[in-house]
């Protein structure tokens, strides 16, 4: 049986890699590519760039295509990623970064983390953050990208679902309203930028669709866990949340992206955060 008490709340499945991969297309789509640091240029030229928490590792190596100059590392924690990557200016490494980035200090031009709101603890996020600045270059670039779970215009019944989920995060210890801090975390960092992209879930044409369905998928893989935190059967459970996202269009259902984005000062760089243990 599944340990209902890990905090590791989506696991690394099959069905989990193809919702990540469908989430990112997504997110391609309402962005309008694949990031938002001011990173053209540097791109163009050829850089060192690095994706924390990657994943199956499609950002990383679309990155790769886009950008043949420069060249790409992605890190997880789980190799989920491809074992051989198609392109010789990417690399995928098996790391987890509570335990330290296996990079020397000052090694990318641009450190990217997206979407890792139910992976931290508050503590774990300065381990996190000292990490990053730690292997970015001075006058280096960070940037997060996060979601906000407490949707706008919910109806009854993802209220139910909310209430099931934030307290699951709580009993693990998951800061799971992380992105309404981004810039705090970013304050050690100099010319910061922050912006809140909104996503219509359910409604507001196919777009809006696709990112219900997606995070329909990921609220049935969190089942076992949000199932017993309801004290319901997964059978009941997985009927709660496709009413919970049925009910979206008619409410006109919507969420917030916080992105934030700054530079690593070129002197006194050192991050004054926790480090990696």
């Amino acid at each position: 049986m599944g340990n209902n008490k890990s905090k590791d709340m989506l696991g690394n499945g099959p069905e989990e890699i193809s919702r990540l991969e469908n989430q990112h297309d997504i997110l391609r789509t309402l962005v309008h590519g694949n990031y938002h640091a001011p990173m053209d240029e540097a791109l163009e030229r050829g850089i060192r760039v690095l994706d924390v928490g990657c994943g199956p590792g499609k950002w990383t190596l679309e990155m790769a295509q886009d950008y043949p100059a420069s060249q790409f590392t992605g890190t997880d924690k789980a190799p989920v990623f491809p074992r051989n990557p198609p392109l010789p200016n990417c690399r995928y490494i098996q790391a987890d970064t509570l335990k330290g980035l296996p990079f020397a200090d000052n090694t990318f031009d641009y450190v990217f983390q997206r979407f890792l709101f139910l992976a931290f603890t508050q503590s774990d996020w300065a381990v996190v953050m000292y990490e990053l600045i730690r292997v970015t270059k001075p006058g280096g670039w960070i940037e997060l990208f996060e979601f906000d779970l407490k949707f706008e215009r919910t109806g009854p019944t993802y209220d139910r679902v909310w209430s099931a989920l934030s307290s699951a995060c709580e009993t693990r210890g998951i800061h799971i309203r992380v992105s309404q801090e981004l810039p705090q975390l970013m304050s050690s960092l100099e010319n910061v930028h922050s912006e809140t992209l909104t996503a219509s879930m359910g409604w507001n044409g196919r777009l809006g669709e696709q990112a219900a369905h997606n995070f329909q998928q990921a609220l049935l893989g969190m089942r076992k866990k949000l199932a017993h935190e309801l004290n319901i059967s997964n059978e009941h459970y997985a009927q709660i949340v496709i009413r919970a996202v049925s009910e979206f269009p008619e409410n006109k259902t919507w969420t917030k992206m916080p992105y934030v984005y700054g530079m690593k000062p070129l002197t006194g760089s050192r991050p004054a955060v926790a480090r990696a243990r």
